[in-house]
């Protein structure tokens, strides 16, 4: 494995580590088909905006989700669906 991969995969496992932000992956599996904003997320997960916006921000950085902004929303979903395959592992 060469360092690219072995450096991604460590923060890929930083990131799964956490149970809020295998929560939000989880959530934004579950619906693929529709993008959801900050505030789905923190309805869903009963935790502050500001700790969710965190975690998102966190799993932007390194690259499994994007963003994108709608007027005032920014919606969210999945960007490495390899990423999946670790939920899917505990499931």
């Amino acid at each position: 494995m060469d360092y690219y991969k072995q450096n991604y995969m460590v923060k890929l496992f930083k990131i799964l580590g956490n149970a809020n932000r295998l929560q939000i992956l989880q959530l934004l599996e579950q619906n693929q088909n529709k993008p959801l904003t900050v505030n789905d997320l923190v309805d869903r997960l009963n935790i502050s905006q500001g700790t969710v916006s965190s975690h998102l921000a966190k799993m932007r950085q390194i690259g499994i989700i994007k963003a994108k902004q709608s007027g005032l929303n920014m919606f969210y979903s999945i960007k490495d669906k390899n990423a999946l395959k670790f939920t899917q592992m505990v499931e």
